[in-house]
């Protein structure tokens, strides 16, 4: 929601993804396994929640299409808001690892 090409901004998204892209950048191949681990979390977290989301929706849907909405909404918004919380770290962490390469 918030527009960061003017500048860096520590409440823009985008931001924090390309922070860690740029950065990994510079040594890919040593960064590219804490980028990977962190990227690899993300994904199973939400893939092993799949089938429990969707039961939960349609739980919701047949009773108030509404709610179900909501519902997805908030955990679309949930998952969305980790993955930056945690390319924020990773961009944090990053730079500390590997600061002697910049």
């Amino acid at each position: 929601m918030v527009d960061g090409r003017e500048g860096f901004r520590r409440d823009c998204a985008w931001w924090a993804f390309r922070r860690v892209s740029k950065l990994a950048l510079f040594i890919w191949q040593k960064m590219t396994k804490d980028i990977e681990q962190v990227w690899r979390g993300i994904e199973e977290e939400s893939f092993s929640d799949q089938q429990k989301i969707e039961e939960e929706a349609l739980r919701l849907y047949k009773n108030d299409p509404k709610k179900a909405q909501e519902f997805l909404t908030d955990y679309c918004l949930n998952v969305a808001n980790q993955a930056v919380d945690s390319y924020w770290k990773l961009g944090d962490d990053l730079w500390s690892k590997y600061a002697r390469y910049f």
